[in-house]
């Protein structure tokens, strides 16, 4: 995991993964894989940015995908009426603003 933080940066490890990391020596390390060992990774992130576009019609009142970026370099466009992800795109850094 170490090797793999500094190849993908702090952002790229899950919050489960960092707090591995954070563990200061062996037995600590043991316990947490104890406490953890069955549940499944979850990547979780922080919105950064929001904003809103047109699904097909650039009317006012045209039903609008919502766009999030995210702490983890990602921008989602979400369904406005399913709420799926109908794409998702990779950054290189942090979004900060949309428009």
């Amino acid at each position: 995991l170490d090797s793999l933080r500094h190849e993908v940066g702090e952002c790229g490890l899950t919050t489960r993964s960092q707090r591995f990391l954070m563990c200061p020596d062996h037995q600590t390390q043991q316990n947490f894989l104890d406490q953890h060992k069955g549940f499944l990774l979850k990547r979780q992130t922080v919105v950064t940015s929001i904003a809103t576009l047109k699904k097909s019609h650039s009317e006012d009142e045209a039903i609008s995908c919502l766009v999030l970026g995210t702490e983890s370099a990602n921008i989602f466009i979400l369904d406005p009426e399913a709420f799926t992800i109908l794409n998702s795109v990779s950054l290189p850094s942090v979004a900060a603003f949309l428009s």
